[in-house]
């Protein structure tokens, strides 16, 4: 069993999407409401395409509401995932 909590998902908080790829969710430490989108391969580094793949994704399911993402990866520094960044107030 991995320890990694991003790797070891479990639905704490609300699932908009998921593929073979990846996940969007509600992040669990920022509290719900506060999306981010996590590459279900373990490892903190993008790979080609990966950008693009997470933007469209994240277009596709907030519109115009999503304006980018937070790359800083603050607690769990080992697994790619960002934060979206929503125009205030609407997830």
């Amino acid at each position: 069993m991995s320890k990694c909590l991003l790797c070891d998902m479990e639905r704490k908080t609300h699932w908009y999407f998921e593929n073979e790829k990846w996940i969007v969710c509600d992040c669990l430490t920022c509290g719900i409401g506060n999306p981010m989108i996590v590459r279900k391969k373990h490892g903190f580094k993008e790979d080609p395409g990966d950008f693009d793949e997470a933007w469209k994704i994240c277009k596709e399911l907030f519109g115009e509401k999503f304006v980018g993402f937070r790359k800083t990866m603050r607690s769990i520094k080992t697994h790619l995932h960002w934060h979206l960044l929503l125009i205030a107030g609407e997830t």
